[in-house]
């Protein structure tokens, strides 16, 4: 975005901040021209410039062991104005809103971070470990040091400045004076009194609170602020670490990226092969890389991703193995790489984190919760802590620590928190039960009664690639997805002879693959059958609706069902019978009378007038045909809108469409090949016209196909389902002895 440098500079600056000669004459008026009459003001100003590029003008990514180009990887970002720690919602309002296929990322109001750094004189920011705070202060020192910005930044990362021992004015001053100034504090009181400075803070939660140094360091920063109001400041914390509050600075978080960012992200990241940044993100848009995708909107963890796609040009399809790596390089990697060293709390230990993460992780998913409150929270904590270790440790303390140091754990509202990525807490549930199975066997019992709860759909998975012994869990996983499949002799014979269909369609010998594709190719169109065949109930009512509007009578005086098998009779001209006669003549006589009385001239309602019952017939008969005609067109021309209606969100229809694409087009031309039922033909004329519809399309399973009933249909779909989440869960392990029992129901 273009950058208006007046807008930065503000009204407190009457010169250009970059014109050093001015402040040179302010402390030559002073009485201190001495030295100053002679320095060299440009060459100093480009050695200042040059040393904060060198400082600025790079970061630090993941695995990578020199610094990047600042330029080559930054991506605008964007802030809320609204930190998410301050916000006042309920935990019912975060559950209401929280969308699965996006986890936590945060879609409310967002302003780009450059025009707030703008906007604001004062400006603290906040944001998750990662999350782009340091990259963002670096960019905003980057644009003033190449003068876009028309103030003298001055950058004072908190981590340096405790470990100088120095007090800030003297850390400042150094600053100055290794690019060769005289008396740098009295350029420094000149810079500062003209408001032409840019104070840049990075890193507050980086200062220990040992030995007060954090509560000096605020204090002096805070004299700072107050001496000289007329300069911009920003400072940078991470979310947790804020617990001092400054006063007059306008709070800000960073945004998560957007779908947009992380697409530039990306192809700054693959610049030289753009090729393999659409790659990248098609991989990424994948169903079954959601999980992937939610930690992709941290910048840390989305570089950590295309680290990893590098190298290979896919993901591993053992997600615990990325799940493991991203929490290691929140929990090790990332403050080790920068040599930060955080407040310890004696027995919190890594190990110790991870056990109490996993137990914290589990009780909350056996809740089915994903926020809890602050309460809540550290009751858990309480529980966790003393089930692993002997030292007593606070839990309010223990709790911050998680937020601030790794950031594992976020603060959704106030007293309201998650894990910062829902993914985690899926890792941490499976490795809690991992880590308990041989005290606790029942825990696997426990898990496969929430094998269709969806928010356990990724602990399954993880649990698969982390056990030691995995044939336990695959022995009940298939027991637990045939249960159903057991209970009906049709769906039994349906699945034995499966392999029949499947070796016509994979012709390349993968057994899965056709067996797969089989069932759903089964479920598609005998479900699309049922929906042509479910079409003649909605024309028999539109025939009962038609009948009854033509007789001027309502169902206060006949119902829809009667009215039906009326309608039913006249249609097929079955009035020659005499049960069916007196149910005609009643309903013509009710009608007639009916109309009698609703006609005041008419006279004594005893006396009915002469009526032509069989001209009625006729008429009745001949226009309800008429009609059923006219709806057979209509029911010909929307088979396609129906199937698509009643299919698109079935997993089967996904499937075939992925090897069959034109399976609804081509059943629709057989559909119009065909003489199409009447409404109120038999079963076993519905039974022969499918059999026609079906046969080019199945030709060896229609007869199979056609013994399926609408209410087996949702059982083969599960069984479908889960038989690829299976498939999914064996993926995770390194064997290959159970792929052979994958959808069918052969024995283990």
């Amino acid at each position: 975005m273009g950058i208006d440098p007046q807008f930065f500079a503000g009204a407190a600056s009457v010169a250009g901040a970059w014109l050093w000669k001015e402040y040179g004459k302010d402390i030559i008026n002073q009485g201190f021209g001495a030295v100053w009459r002679k320095f060299k003001f440009p060459e100093a100003k480009k050695r200042y410039q040059k040393r904060l590029k060198e400082l600025y003008s790079t970061m630090r990514v993941l695995y990578k062991f020199e610094a990047v180009p600042l330029n080559d990887y930054y991506v605008d970002l964007f802030v809320l104005e609204e930190p998410e720690a301050h916000r006042k919602y309920g935990i019912e309002h975060l559950e209401s809103n929280f969308d699965e296929t996006i986890g936590f990322y945060d879609r409310g109001n967002r302003t780009e971070a450059l025009l707030i750094a703008q906007e604001y004189d004062r400006l603290f920011v906040l944001g998750k470990p990662g999350a782009g705070k340091t990259t963002f202060l670096k960019y905003l020192a980057s644009l003033a040091a190449e003068e876009k910005i028309d103030k003298v930044p001055i950058v004072i990362p908190f981590n340096n400045w405790a470990y100088s021992q120095k007090n800030l004015s003297d850390f400042i001053v150094e600053q100055f004076e290794i690019c060769g100034f005289p008396d740098a504090e009295k350029f420094i009181e000149s810079l500062l009194d003209r408001g032409n400075a840019f104070i840049l803070f990075d890193g507050l939660d980086e200062v220990r609170e040992e030995e007060s140094q954090r509560g000096q360091m605020i204090y002096e920063l805070e004299n700072l602020v107050n001496q000289y109001p007329n300069n911009k400041f920003v400072i940078t914390c991470r979310n947790a670490a804020n617990d001092y509050t400054f006063h007059g600075f306008t709070y800000v978080e960073i945004a998560d990226l957007a779908e947009y960012q992380i697409s530039t992200f990306v192809k700054k990241w693959f610049r030289s092969n753009l090729g393999k940044a659409t790659e990248f993100l098609t991989e990424l848009a994948k169903e079954e890389h959601q999980n992937l995708k939610e930690l992709s909107h941290n910048p840390l963890l989305l570089g950590m991703l295309c680290l990893v796609f590098e190298e290979t040009l896919h993901f591993p399809s053992k997600r615990g193995i990325v799940y493991r790596d991203a929490i290691d390089a929140l929990t090790k990697k990332w403050d080790k790489d920068r040599g930060i060293q955080r407040n310890k709390i004696a027995g919190f230990s890594s190990g110790f984190e991870k056990k109490l993460l996993s137990f914290i992780a589990h009780e909350f998913s056996l809740e089915n919760k994903i926020f809890f409150g602050q309460n809540d929270i550290e009751r858990k904590i309480e529980q966790g802590s003393k089930a692993i270790t002997t030292k007593v440790m606070e839990s309010k303390d223990i709790l911050s620590a998680v937020e601030v140091q790794h950031g594992l754990l976020a603060q959704r509202a106030r007293r309201v928190y998650s894990f910062s990525h829902l993914t985690f807490q899926e890792y941490f549930t499976a490795q809690y039960i991992i880590d308990h199975l041989e005290t606790e066997p029942k825990l696997l019992d426990d898990l496969f009664g929430r094998l269709f709860n969806f928010r356990w759909r990724e602990v399954f998975p993880l649990v698969a690639s982390l056990i030691p012994v995995p044939d336990t869990f695959f022995n009940k996983f298939l027991s637990r997805i045939r249960e159903p499949i057991k209970k009906d002799r049709t769906l039994i014979n349906t699945i034995k002879r499966i392999d029949e269909l499947a070796k016509v369609l994979e012709e390349n010998s993968n057994a899965i693959t056709g067996r797969m594709k089989a069932i759903a190719l089964s479920i598609s169109i005998s479900k699309i059958a049922h929906i042509i065949q479910a079409s003649a109930k909605r024309r028999s009512l539109r025939l009962a609706q038609k009948l009854m509007k033509l007789l001027n009578l309502d169902e206060t005086v006949i119902t829809i069902e009667k009215a039906t098998g009326i309608a039913e009779i006249l249609t097929l001209g079955l009035t020659h019978k005499d049960n069916n006669r007196n149910k005609i003549n009643k309903v013509i006589r009710l009608a007639s009378e009916q109309s009698y009385r609703a006609d005041a001239d008419i006279g004594d309602p005893d006396e009915f007038p002469f009526l032509d019952v069989e001209s009625v017939i006729v008429n009745l008969r001949n226009q309800l045909r008429d009609v059923d005609e006219e709806l057979t067109r209509q029911i010909k021309d929307d088979i396609q809108y129906l199937v698509e209606k009643n299919l698109m969100i079935n997993l089967s229809l996904k499937i075939v469409l992925d090897f069959r694409p034109t399976l609804v087009e081509d059943i629709v031309k057989e559909v119009n090949k065909l003489d199409f039922p009447r409404t109120f033909a038999s079963e076993e004329e519905w039974y022969l016209f499918k059999k026609k519809l079906l046969q080019p399309i199945a030709p060896v399973f229609v007869e199979k196909i056609l013994e399926l009933k609408e209410d087996h249909l949702p059982v083969l779909e599960q069984f479908l389902k889960s038989n690829v989440f299976l498939l999914d869960c064996l993926r995770q392990t390194n064997i290959n002895n159970y792929e052979d029992y994958v959808f069918n129901m052969k024995r283990s």
